[in-house]
């Protein structure tokens, strides 16, 4: 079954009930029962719900690494295999410190920068965002069981 795309009112109410399920949950990635209580407030099925998600996190990434490369021309933007956006490509080893990393520096100002001084070698802090970006969407796209 195919569905029809939301309308502005359908993604309107999609925006707000996400906000409001995730305000209080820092770094939170939905799960099945944000999208149980969205549908249920859009009067869409979970997987439409769901589906529609995936999509509006992955165009919301888009746009921020777009303003990104705006912002500096210099990127060199590889999204393909995993490669590092600026600099040369991480490493599993890079990913690994990368993730324990995030779990010491709590969200705030200067926590790009933090990670970045804190990797080996050091990586700029863009570069340390954009990686967790991608980590982002692998997260969602698991969760969400997308599998690209």
């Amino acid at each position: 079954m195919t569905s029809r795309e939301f309308t502005e009112g359908e993604h309107a109410v999609f925006v707000d009930a996400l906000s409001e399920a995730t305000a209080s949950i820092p770094l939170s990635r939905p799960g099945a029962e944000v999208f149980a209580n969205i549908a249920t407030k859009i009067g869409r099925p979970v997987e439409e719900v769901t589906s529609h998600a995936y999509r509006y996190f992955i165009k919301l990434q888009s746009s921020a690494l777009d303003l990104q490369t705006n912002l500096n021309p210099t990127l060199s933007l590889n999204l393909e295999g995993g490669g590092s956006q600026v600099g040369a490509a991480w490493t599993a080893e890079d990913d690994i410190r990368f993730e324990k990393l995030l779990t010491v520096h709590p969200a705030g100002e200067d926590r790009w920068d933090k990670i970045g001084s804190a990797m080996t070698p050091n990586k700029p802090p863009i570069e340390v965002r954009q990686a967790y970006s991608r980590l982002l969407a692998d997260v969602f796209k698991i969760e969400c069981g997308i599998d690209e």
